[in-house]
């Protein structure tokens, strides 16, 4: 289904104008009516029933309501989340796994992977509400980055990571389509990882029989990026601009050696994500003449913030309210207090049902008008 950005922008404003009846909605299908949600005994501890809960939304405002919530015992820890401890809080005690926070009314039309950048990696279930409310998410930021239009590239992994298949998909809601898919793994049917090889072919081949257009993957060495830099200059100079999105260790790669060839990537955007971009790793990207677009998106949940267009601060961010609550709550990591990211999903589509989970992030929140084009779509 085909829809223009004003489409976007339409169900992005409805979902924030209902964000505490969609919240309240989604707790009782998929929580207070699921008998083995792993939330439930951390209800029941605090004598939270959803007439509780809706009359603490009422009361209040919905990120008020999930502090209290959190202050109750009603909350998971980053480690709970994954199954790889057990949920304890005082007397209460019961094992989960990662797959129990799975949304129960959910069709799965695709699996993801997460990275495995903090331990084992874990499979998420998706479904295709879900990859089309992500993908009105992502169109919107390119949007408002201004890059929508420009050929667009990836450079990352195959199934079972669906990176690049969501990206694929969701360009063809607004009839356009990727332009590469570029990938450091080499096809090769002694490689242990044939079997996702075949199955990346095979879901292109599916993509394509539907009548929209997705790459098959071209191998790119992780030590020679030399024709995504070329294709990017090509690009620039036929299209007036380029994206490409990547991990934030691959950008650094990239640049550097566009750097070391002397190539200027002026006019060319390098969108990465996966992991944090530090004032030194943006430095290093946009050395290179690049313009930088840091995403930040939880596997679970999909995306979280769309960065600021005036930022006072490197990663600063918008969070995407119309589909989560974020608060924070103050823990100890080695001894030392920081402000951890609580997040809790508000829409039925959402692959994990989370409520205050932790994401193992820390940061800063604050309210302030910074005037941009998101803040004015009351993404705060």
């Amino acid at each position: 289904e085909t829809r223009t950005i004003d489409d976007i922008k339409t169900v992005v404003r409805q979902q924030i104008e209902n964000r505490e009846e969609n919240f309240l909605n989604t707790i009782r299908a998929s929580i207070f009516n699921y008998p083995q949600s792993p939330y439930l005994p951390l209800l029941k501890r605090a004598k939270l029933t959803h007439a509780d809960v809706e009359r603490l939304v009422s009361e209040n405002d919905l990120e008020s309501a999930l502090e209290e919530l959190y202050d109750a015992g009603v909350y998971v820890t980053f480690e709970e989340l994954k199954g790889r401890v057990p949920i304890k809080r005082g007397d209460l005690e019961y094992c989960v796994t990662n797959s129990d926070f799975d949304n129960p009314n959910l069709t799965a039309s695709m699996l993801s992977q997460t990275s495995g950048s903090t331990g084992v990696p874990s499979r998420t279930k998706l479904d295709l509400d879900f990859v089309q409310q992500d993908g009105n998410n992502h169109l919107l930021m390119y949007h408002i980055h201004e890059i929508l239009g420009y050929p667009l590239s990836t450079w990352g992994g195959i199934l079972p990571d669906t990176t690049t298949l969501d990206i694929a998909l969701r360009l063809t809601m607004l009839d356009d389509s990727l332009a590469n898919w570029f990938t450091p793994y080499r096809f090769s049917s002694a490689s242990p990882t044939w079997y996702y090889t075949f199955l990346t072919y095979i879901s292109v081949a599916m993509v394509r029989l539907q009548g929209a257009y997705c790459p098959f993957p071209q191998y790119i060495s992780m030590n020679d990026p030399l024709p995504i830099i070329r294709w990017m200059i090509e690009t620039v100079k036929t299209h007036g601009g380029c994206v490409v999105i990547m991990a934030v260790s691959k950008a650094v790669r990239l640049s550097l050696i566009a750097q070391e060839q002397n190539l200027d990537l002026t006019g060319a955007t390098l969108m990465v994500g996966g992991e944090p971009s530090t004032e030194a790793k943006i430095k290093s990207i946009e050395d290179c003449g690049a313009k930088h677009i840091s995403q930040y998106s939880f596997t679970e949940a999909g995306m979280i913030g769309i960065p600021c267009r005036k930022p006072k601060a490197t990663g600063d961010m918008h969070v995407m309210r119309n589909h989560m609550a974020l608060i924070q709550r103050s823990i100890e990591v080695f001894d030392q207090p920081v402000d951890a990211v609580c997040l809790t999903t508000l829409l039925p589509s959402s692959p994990k049902m989370l409520l205050n989970a932790q994401t193992d992030d820390f940061g800063i929140t604050e309210t302030r008008d910074c005037g941009c084009p998101v803040h004015e779509l009351g993404l705060h």
